[in-house]
């Protein structure tokens, strides 16, 4: 057992601090030549078709005889519980409130139950931790994608202001099936099952510089998100942004905590644990933003409360990682 390295921390989380910045000032200078909407959707689809598959091939080849098969269940049973839990705890507790509308309540849940599993934990867990631990929040991100390919939409279609919409059960196991970072897990089984073994050291060789460039393009990402906020709209939405921070930080955090103590993490587990603190508190997922729109929900609450929780998180950041470190020790 040992304590995170503080200095570790802090380099790190100096280079992603700096990655954002770097996003923060390239979305300014996009966004006056009115480009920036496009440039972040580029990024964003290199980094989940690209970057990320790659990175989870070589992650998972390298690292397949070395990660127990309880330090991987113990990931999808904190996401499953963690999202579900919140959800259902923040519908039972706003479905009957006075003004509460559908599309108001599909954003809050949206909220509480979607982290952003890929852009912000991935960064922090190659910069404070190595690579050698990138597939737990690659497998939580999976995780996550499922659970939003099917319970998501169908709670999206339900409140959202889409009457005579259904569900598409082929349209949703294709999304599932075809998703690439999914797809990556998948080839990678079947290649630590059937195919000829690849030398660790020519494998991190080719993660590591993939693994950096996924980090850098994933903050860079959140910076140029960070930029499209609009101040005005953060006013208006001031007594919704603490609901929104109870939903998707506090309701977590209340489930995760007794939940770790009974999860059988068999190796590395303070490592571990503290990596799935920081992905259960990660900030609402950008795509939720789409969502919100694609169903017709309360994109404005969705899109600030994205923007401001974001913020506060990459504030917190080095306070989790010292509390993960105290309390899994």
């Amino acid at each position: 057992m040992y304590l995170i390295d503080m200095a570790s921390v802090l380099d790190g989380l100096l280079e992603l601090y700096a990655c954002i910045g770097i996003g923060l000032g390239l979305g300014f200078l996009l966004e006056r030549r009115g480009v920036r909407g496009l440039v972040e959707k580029i990024l964003t689809w290199i980094v989940i078709n690209a970057v990320t598959p790659a990175l989870v091939f070589t992650s998972l080849v390298k690292n397949a005889a070395n990660i127990p098969w309880e330090n991987l269940a113990s990931t999808v049973v904190v996401m499953v519980v963690t999202s579900m839990g919140s959800m259902g705890i923040a519908y039972a507790s706003l479905r009957k409130r006075k003004g509460m509308t559908g599309p108001r309540l599909g954003g809050y849940l949206l909220i509480a139950g979607w982290a952003n599993a890929t852009f912000f934990p991935v960064p922090v867990v190659l910069a404070v931790f190595g690579a050698d631990f990138l597939i737990y929040p690659i497998l939580y991100a999976s995780t996550s994608l499922i659970l939003r390919g099917t319970v998501a939409t169908y709670l999206c279609i339900k409140l959202g202001a889409n009457p005579g919409e259904r569900i598409s059960a082929k349209e949703t196991a294709r999304a599932l099936i075809t998703f690439p970072p999914t797809v990556a897990i998948a080839i990678a089984l079947l290649y630590v099952l059937a195919g000829p073994p690849l030398s660790p050291e020519l494998l991190g060789a080719i993660e590591l510089p993939i693994a950096r460039v996924s980090s850098w393009l994933g903050a860079a990402t959140i910076g140029m998100f960070l930029n499209g906020v609009d101040l005005a709209k953060a006013k208006e939405l001031k007594r919704d942004i603490p609901l929104s921070m109870a939903f998707r930080f506090a309701l977590p955090l209340l489930i995760f905590l007794p939940l770790s103590l009974v999860l059988p993490v068999a190796s590395d587990p303070m490592t571990v644990k503290t990596i799935l603190l920081l992905a259960v508190l990660s900030p609402p997922a950008i795509i939720n933003t789409l969502f919100a729109a694609r169903f017709r929900l309360d994109k404005e609450l969705v899109a600030m409360s994205v923007v401001v929780l974001t913020v506060l998180m990459i504030v917190l950041t080095p306070i989790i990682l010292l509390v993960g470190s105290a309390l899994f020790t």
